[in-house]
């Protein structure tokens, strides 16, 4: 009997060791391709093509990561049990409870994409708001920790509980603080004016416009158009923007229009 328990001892600490060497090295995969990426992202061809080799690849280790979060959760942090006989009734409400918050959020997050989309700073939003949400799944986790341990007992509850408070907690936020910042924006409406940089459209089978409009110095935002108003302006050209303040202090847009003035 204490063969047969070393025997599969050892068995379990080969199989945490190739998990965590798999982890290292997808990991040391997706540095490499970020960093030609990042130094070759405004390359045209055919250099643009090697950057998106390097980023389907790269796309390809963190989706193969996110497959095997739960066996690398348990490599670096060993569960109490790994399947349960008996659960208690609160542990099993909050593993339902975790998926069926995360799969809400994502719903939410859906509607709220093309106001995310058509809002000044939509992404600085998008995080800010965000992190709120995985600040406040962190409070609700350590104190979950202390007074009902045995929700983290078990390895797939522990897992599912984690993903479903933390990355919920993100989608809902995110999707609230969008919300409230365009549902509760002031009536009144202004106007800026923002160079167009660069139109870009999905391809073939994405019937998406997109204008790239310089709104900071240094640096551009994507914003998506009707077709008609996308065939009518130029790179160049001064968009003007027609916003509302939102309740959160990001510019909701409202409509778009062009100026007449090309910019040399």
């Amino acid at each position: 009997m204490l063969k047969k328990k070393k025997v599969i001892l050892n068995h379990n600490q080969e199989f945490d060791s190739s998990i965590r060497k798999d982890f290292y090295k997808r990991l040391l995969y997706i540095v490499l391709c970020a960093i030609p990426i990042w130094i070759w992202a405004d390359e045209k061809p055919p250099l643009s093509y090697v950057v998106l080799l390097l980023f389907l690849f790269g796309m390809y280790q963190i989706i193969t990561i996110v497959y095997l979060s739960q066996l690398i959760i348990d490599s670096f942090f060993p569960p109490v049990t790994t399947i349960e006989t008996k659960t208690r009734l609160f542990d099993r409400f909050l593993y339902y409870f975790s998926s069926g918050f995360f799969f809400t959020g994502l719903v939410f997050l859906l509607f709220e994409l093309q106001h995310l989309e058509n809002t000044l700073s939509g992404t600085n939003l998008f995080w800010k708001a965000g992190f709120t949400g995985i600040a406040v799944a962190s409070v609700i986790t350590i104190i979950l920790k202390k007074l009902t341990p045995t929700v983290y007992f078990e390895s797939k509850r522990r897992y599912t509980v984690h993903f479903g408070l933390f990355i919920g907690g993100l989608l809902w936020s995110a999707s609230a603080g969008s919300f409230v910042n365009h549902f509760y924006a002031e009536p009144s409406i202004s106007t800026k004016e923002f160079v167009l940089k660069r139109k870009s459209t999905g391809g073939k089978r994405n019937a998406s416009h997109w204008l790239f409009l310089q709104t900071k110095p240094l640096s551009e935002e994507r914003f998506e158009v009707t077709e008609s108003f996308f065939e009518t302006v130029e790179e160049g050209q001064t968009v003007l923007l027609d916003i509302q303040k939102g309740k959160l202090e990001y510019d909701v847009i409202v409509a778009f229009r062009k100026k007449e003035t090309i910019i040399n």
